[in-house]
């Protein structure tokens, strides 16, 4: 096996050239500065210096597919099973999963429940705290628990999509799990 660099296609052409005027292989090898033993083999096989092909299975999706997988879990929010029907593929949800992981652009995150405090909702709730800490009997009308909400029926909430880091999160109301912007 080859431990140097490929021959170029110059310096094979050199080689063809020089072998035509009958000069001996060593006598090439100092012309192209190339070892005497790697013009023996380019010239014994003519194709050892030839890139060999990629091993292991053919792909399955086309870098087309592959870029139409990226778009669409870009722009909707939906999933690989959903992706893979929709643009009619024969890959299988895991092969589209590996196209979206290999994306730096594209994660799988949770969807918020809500969207994050802005700054007037901040100070809205600064003014409400400022408000109240001169009560102090007042506060004894108040009944205080820590709440905790079990789902019987399933899980209500929880969603998850391909986000591209690119735009902005989507979130979900959190009554009636619309997707809202």
């Amino acid at each position: 096996m080859p431990k140097g660099k490929c021959l170029s296609e110059f310096e094979k052409g050199q080689i063809n050239g020089f072998k035509q005027n009958n000069l001996s292989n060593r006598q090439i090898a100092k012309l192209i500065n190339r070892s005497e033993g790697c013009i023996r083999n380019y010239l014994k096989t003519k194709e050892i210096h030839v890139k060999k092909s990629k091993r292991g299975p053919k792909e399955i999706l086309s870098p087309r597919e592959k870029r139409l997988i990226l778009k669409e879990a870009s722009n909707n929010s939906i999933s690989t099973p959903k992706i893979k029907h929709n643009l009619k593929l024969k890959a299988s949800r895991w092969t589209i999963r590996k196209v979206l992981n290999t994306n730096v652009n594209i994660k799988y995150i949770k969807k918020l429940k809500k969207p994050p405090l802005n700054p007037h909702h901040k100070l809205t709730r600064l003014d409400w705290a400022k408000d109240k800490v001169g009560w102090d009997e007042k506060w004894r009308h108040f009944i205080w628990s820590d709440e905790k909400k079990f789902n019987l029926d399933g899980p209500d909430g929880f969603a998850a999509y391909w986000h591209d880091l690119r735009k902005e999160e989507k979130f979900f109301q959190s009554a009636t799990l619309e997707e809202a912007h």
